[in-house]
């Protein structure tokens, strides 16, 4: 459940009844912004491999709780050297919270 302000925020794409058709995806995004699976030109989701993926980027926090880099941050294809920076910066981010919520 999510609030009506919210729930607005939103638009689900599928093709089911009440939802726009995945072709809707490309009023927004160019064909090589989007992955195969969603009708683009772009990069490949490859299903199950790409949450895997995710979740060991994820896991893999580059920056310890000083902000020190730890290792390179995962190369996603799509990624564009802002959103590595933004995905730097909200690491760091994350290890200096965890950090200040630890005991001792």
């Amino acid at each position: 459940w999510m609030h009506k302000r919210s729930r607005d925020k939103f638009m689900f794409v599928q093709g089911g009844w009440g939802t726009p058709p995945m072709e809707a995806l490309k009023q927004w995004y160019s064909q090589e912004e989007l992955p195969e699976e969603f009708g683009g030109a772009g990069w490949r989701l490859d299903g199950d491999g790409f949450i895997r993926s995710a979740i060991g980027a994820y896991d893999a926090e580059p920056f310890d709780a000083s902000g020190g880099r730890r290792g390179p941050l995962p190369r996603y294809a799509g990624w564009d050297e802002d959103a590595r920076r933004l995905a730097a910066e909200d690491s760091r981010c994350r290890a200096q919270e965890r950090a200040a919520l630890s005991p001792g």
